[in-house]
């Protein structure tokens, strides 16, 4: 696991292991990032998240490392498929096709004729999104964290034993 996990993401995995946050904190936590990161307001999905999970007391770890599913790599294909959605509910918009031959040239001009077209079924479909793969994601929290916490806490210790026989 170690060559694979940057050390930062490490550091925030261990400190969510001994956090003092309740299994509905850190579920709810998790449900406030997936949402977050699913709008398109890439750059600042942490610091949003944040500022929700402090203000309803949740855990913010989670929050945090739920807000990097979208990021440089991730953020086309993800919000191309919130487009998809939007336009499927928001019929009165751009088409896909057009959208991708957009992209594709990269013509901002296009893309910023196009705006309202594309962002309302952009924001649209980012809320559905986002709100489905929330509910999810809280729902397998609560479910599951306390198996993975043990076992994660387990692994860790096990570790650290093993790291003073050396």
């Amino acid at each position: 696991m170690r060559q694979f996990v940057p050390l930062k993401l490490r550091e925030l995995f261990i400190r969510l292991l001994k956090s003092n946050s309740t299994t509905p904190e850190v579920a709810d936590g998790l449900a406030i990032g997936v949402f977050i990161a699913f709008l398109p307001i890439i750059g600042i999905q942490m610091y949003v998240s944040l500022v929700l999970t402090r203000l309803f007391k949740k855990n913010s770890i989670v929050a945090i490392m739920a807000a990097w599913i979208t990021n440089p790599f991730t953020a086309a294909p993800v919000y191309l498929f919130n487009l998809w959605v939007g336009n499927f509910i928001h019929k009165d918009s751009t088409e896909l096709k057009e959208v991708y031959q957009m992209m594709k040239t990269l013509d901002l001009g296009d893309i910023l004729a196009a705006g309202k077209d594309i962002l309302i079924p952009l924001w649209i479909g980012s809320i559905i999104v986002g709100l489905v793969a929330a509910f999810i994601s809280q729902r397998l929290c609560l479910r599951y964290y306390d198996r993975i916490k043990k076992k994660l806490y387990y692994l860790t210790h096990l570790k650290e034993r093993s790291s003073f026989r050396s």
